[in-house]
């Protein structure tokens, strides 16, 4: 979805932003989350976002609940988390897989990408098939700077299997 920027509506007028607002009529791109929602809904999820016009759909990642959190949720008033324990959390290199195959536009992206609790050569593996089911639609947020190892391995593979993984 687009929508043009109004410098007029600047929600901290005079105060330094660490993103910066997009310059007066610069098209500004919404991304929808897939967090909480039904898994058997996601693939219906990603034809209307890219139907209504919206760039991306992000993905959450968990992969283990503490059962006490030792300091408060920072996103919650009295810090609880806002999931149970129960809550499912689809992998989501398999959902933007999925995702991709029956959309021809949005983009994929992570809200976060929990790397350190994974074996990266099976992440690695895992990210370059999502980014084969449609060449160019994943990509990978997850907290590694530069080009690691398992980046080189991950274009290998990707360029052995047919594709290349965006940057």
């Amino acid at each position: 979805m687009l929508a043009r920027y109004n410098p007029r509506a600047d929600p901290c007028p005079g105060q330094r932003l660490l993103v910066p607002s997009p310059a007066p009529g610069e098209i500004v791109k919404f991304v929808v989350s897939a967090a909480f929602n039904d898994p058997d809904h996601l693939l219906e999820l990603a034809v209307s976002a890219e139907e209504c016009g919206f760039e991306a759909l992000a993905f959450p990642d968990h992969v283990v609940h503490p059962e006490k959190l030792d300091t408060p949720y920072p996103y919650t008033a009295d810090g609880s988390r806002r999931w149970q324990a129960f809550t499912p959390w689809v992998d989501p290199w398999v959902a933007i897989g999925a995702c991709a195959a029956v959309t021809t536009r949005l983009r994929f992206t992570n809200n976060v990408f929990v790397l350190a609790m994974r074996n990266p050569f099976l992440a690695a593996k895992a990210i370059a098939t999502a980014a084969c089911c449609r060449a160019d639609a994943s990509r990978s947020r997850s907290a590694s700077a530069g080009r690691t190892s398992s980046t080189r391995c991950l274009a290998r593979t990707s360029k052995r299997a047919g594709c290349a993984p965006t940057r």
